[in-house]
């Protein structure tokens, strides 16, 4: 659909950007993803039916140019590639694109990888099931994938080789290097709202990180015959769905790096009915009412920050439940970027949340989707 953008102080006129390309889908899109060895290929999952499609733009544009009906069809099948293997099932949340003819798509529970052949067929490799669902995936090299549920496991894969599941099967499994939870070593320390909202959304991966000692030194691989370790050192950051950057060093495929906390939200606040200041026993950070927009590069990551919520008794008497609690929100909006080493606070004027953005490569304006308009920060200083 055509953006719509409200310059600032002139609510009542807008700009209308004409789409460039516009088409119709036969059901809802679960994720996007654009090829990166061919620009012109754009992969499109969809929920709950496992289809997954990869659409030639470029052909797509020309069928539609053909005749103007075509406009309000969906695609003809010679515009899109149908990748989904037939026994798939559930929405496609990530998809990775491994090498030209390689493809990695998280559908429900499980994971799939498919090899992509001339004439527009596709073979499955393998299938893996995680620990819970994935929600993010990133490569590691030529031969590793890591990869995000929705319960903050992280899974780390070598997906060039595989064997049998079980006996008299033919059906294969990639080599699974570790799959561990690295906020374990803070759970105690959580109650069990904030244990529930460990979940990877995004997360970015640094290769050679600094901060390793000797970042070119290779390190060995243990128990995959003698492999070397192609990344050296890396840090792993990720946002979680309560809103919290946390981080890991991978120095070995074989250590399960515990989690390093970068940023949490803030701590929550409880006042008397009177509107006095009151003790809390407990930590409870605040938790988030929209769900969180994030935008990740390689060198950076940006994501929308989380309101500081009060509580107040709604009675003179401060014996009354905890669940009796009014919940307020602070009405001030921002958004975090973190680069390098250092994360910067950027406080946004309206007081909508932003359901997604996106920053430029060259860090100079951020489109942000804020309601039914797009606003653009320009400068990220």
């Amino acid at each position: 659909h055509p953006f719509h953008i409200s310059p600032p102080g002139h609510e009542s006129s807008e700009f209308v950007i004409p789409p460039v390309l516009q088409f119709r889908v036969a059901n809802a899109i679960g994720s996007l993803k654009w090829n990166p060895f061919n620009e012109d290929q754009l992969i499109v999952g969809y929920r709950i039916n496992g289809e997954v499609h990869m659409y030639n733009v470029d052909r797509l544009a020309t069928w539609q140019s053909k005749n103007p009906r075509n406009l309000a069809s969906l695609p003809h099948q010679s515009t899109y590639w149908q990748l989904s293997h037939p026994r798939t099932r559930g929405s496609a949340n990530a998809i990775l694109v491994l090498n030209p003819t390689t493809i990695l798509v998280s559908l429900g529970a499980m994971v799939h990888c498919w090899k992509l052949s001339k004439g527009r067929k596709t073979s499955l490799l393998w299938r893996y099931q995680p620990p819970a669902s994935v929600t993010c995936a990133c490569q590691l090299g030529p031969t590793f994938v890591l990869l995000g549920t929705n319960r903050g496991h992280l899974c780390l894969l070598n997906w060039k080789k595989w064997n049998t599941e079980r006996s008299f099967s033919t059906e294969k499994k990639p080599l699974v290097i570790q799959e561990w939870i690295p906020h374990s070593s803070i759970r105690s320390s959580l109650n069990q709202g904030q244990r529930g909202r460990m979940g990877i959304l995004h997360m970015k991966v640094e290769t050679n990180c600094p901060n390793s000692g000797n970042a070119n030194v290779k390190t060995t691989m243990k128990g995959t015959e003698g492999q070397t370790n192609p990344w050296g050192c890396c840090r792993i950051s990720w946002v979680t769905v309560g809103g919290w950057l946390m981080s890991t060093t991978l120095k070995s495929p074989k250590e399960k790096s515990p989690a390093q906390i970068c940023r949490a939200t803030a701590i929550v606040k409880y006042k008397n009915s009177d509107g006095t200041s009151r003790e809390s026993t407990r930590q409870e950070y605040s938790q988030p009412h929209d769900p969180i927009a994030v935008c990740t590069k390689s060198k950076w990551m940006c994501w929308s920050s989380v309101p500081a919520v009060t509580k107040v008794l709604p009675h003179h008497d401060k014996r009354v439940l905890d669940g009796q609690h009014q919940v307020l929100r602070s009405e001030k909006r921002s958004i975090h970027y973190r680069d390098a080493e250092s994360t910067h606070t950027i406080k946004l004027a309206g007081k909508i949340a932003p359901q997604s953005f996106a920053v430029h490569p060259d860090r100079e304006w951020i489109a942000m989707g804020v309601g039914t308009s797009i606003v653009l920060l320009v400068g990220r200083n």
